[in-house]
């Protein structure tokens, strides 16, 4: 990308208009340029190039998708990211850019992979086609890269999903390892063993990748989300927005009634610590030795236990929020696809749902749901039976002995 093309930086995620001669340059910075992004092998020559603290720039639409705001970028001592930006707007072409500030050591330049995760399995394909088309159309993320860890995809599930997000999409199928490690865990006729893929994405995803904002297939993006790969986690694991009940959730957990409980819908995540600290590892060790009520969701808060970067409602709005000034919405019960659905955003999601392969497609009925129950309620007794009658006396005992010595009866959905 060279200046004065107007389309997005992909180290800000905002979008860039023709750069225009700034009325003043307050600042300037020797820059060292060399033919190789990542940093010259030998010491190159200094050009000087007027750094502004701050330039106003054009970005997506807000909230309501009505009006275009403008803001600006954040000054250069805040966001390392902006000093690429200015050099852009200079004149500099990215492909020879590359950055030497010795008094400044945080400001070197390295190519950091942002990636916007889910995890799917095929019940919630169409869900997740329109949730990337509302991110790709509203959430003003520039060059993310778009991930979803596939539970049983089909090609042709993957074709749609890519055509409705409008750009390419990373598939990685769930291997025989990855089901293997989740499964024996806890599943319902709601949550399939998909919703433990946000556990193992951080091991998946490129070691490049320093952060993941994960999204459920359930939601839908409204306006700007660059904030969530911008903001500063700090010194904690994880992002999310608290959810209601929580002293209840927290009680149940043996946490403290004022410890933050998040909802796992929209979650920004630190790869880096995670991957340091075996976090999956823990995560599925925990799953296995408790019986938690919202699986996924219970682990996360227990592992990330003082360690949350509470975020503000809009960014995961559920019930009892105002959703006209919602960001991201999530449709935490009854879905969208679904004729039961009475959500006021359901229109909003019609409409984003028209704009993709789906768009003709009938909307689920409540026989539809019950046949999912019940076809999961059968499977669960299949897979029981089937474990029942190949384990040894010996593994049976041993897994008495693993539960504490008490038998639990296994739980069938009806």
């Amino acid at each position: 990308m060279t200046a004065g093309t107007g389309r997005f930086c992909y180290l800000c995620f905002r979008a860039k208009p023709p750069a225009t001669a700034p009325s003043a340059m307050p600042t300037a910075m020797p820059i060292a340029v060399s033919s190789k992004i990542k940093g010259p092998t030998a010491a190159p020559s200094a050009v000087p190039i007027a750094i502004p603290s701050a330039m106003p720039v054009e970005i997506g639409p807000s909230a309501s998708g009505s009006t275009r705001r403008r803001q600006r970028l954040h000054p250069l001592v805040d966001k390392r990211r902006c000093l690429i930006c200015h050099a852009l707007n200079s004149g500099i072409d990215i492909s020879t850019l590359s950055l030497v500030a010795a008094s400044l050591e945080y400001f070197q330049f390295r190519s950091v992979l942002m990636i916007l995760a889910c995890c799917i399995d095929r019940n919630y394909v169409e869900l997740a086609g329109v949730m990337l088309r509302s991110v790709h159309q509203f959430g003003n993320v520039g060059a993310v890269q778009f991930w979803i860890l596939a539970d049983g995809l089909t090609e042709a599930d993957k074709a749609n999903i890519a055509a409705a997000a409008d750009r390419e999409v990373t598939f990685v199928d769930m291997t025989k390892e990855m089901a293997g490690r989740i499964e024996n865990l806890k599943t319902t006729s709601y949550w399939s063993r998909s919703i433990y893929g946000r556990l193992l994405m951080p091991e998946i995803v490129d070691e490049t990748c320093e952060r993941i904002v994960y999204l459920d297939a359930d939601v839908i993006v409204k306006g700007d989300i660059s904030h969530l790969f911008e903001t500063d986690l700090q010194d904690n694991l994880v992002a999310a927005c608290c959810t209601v009940g929580g002293a209840k959730l927290n009680r149940r957990l043996g946490r403290n009634d004022d410890e933050l409980y998040f909802n796992s819908g929209v979650l920004v995540l630190d790869v880096k610590k995670w991957r340091n600290e075996g976090l999956t590892r823990k995560a599925i060790e925990l799953l296995h030795i408790n019986n938690y009520t919202f699986m996924d969701q219970d682990v996360l808060n227990v592992l990330s236990t003082g360690r949350v970067l509470s975020l503000e409602w809009i960014w995961n709005a559920q019930r009892g929020n105002d959703f006209a000034d919602a960001v991201i919405v999530h449709f935490i019960h009854v879905k969208p696809d679904s004729v039961e659905c009475q959500h006021p955003e359901k229109d909003f999601y019609l409409n984003l749902r028209a704009q993709t392969p789906w768009g003709r497609r009938r909307l689920r009925t409540k026989t539809d749901r019950r046949l999912r129950k019940l076809g999961h309620s059968l499977k669960y007794r299949l897979r029981y039976m089937r474990q029942l009658f190949s384990i040894s006396v010996d593994e049976m005992l041993r897994r008495l002995t693993a539960m504490g010595g008490k038998y639990r009866k296994p739980r069938f959905d009806s």
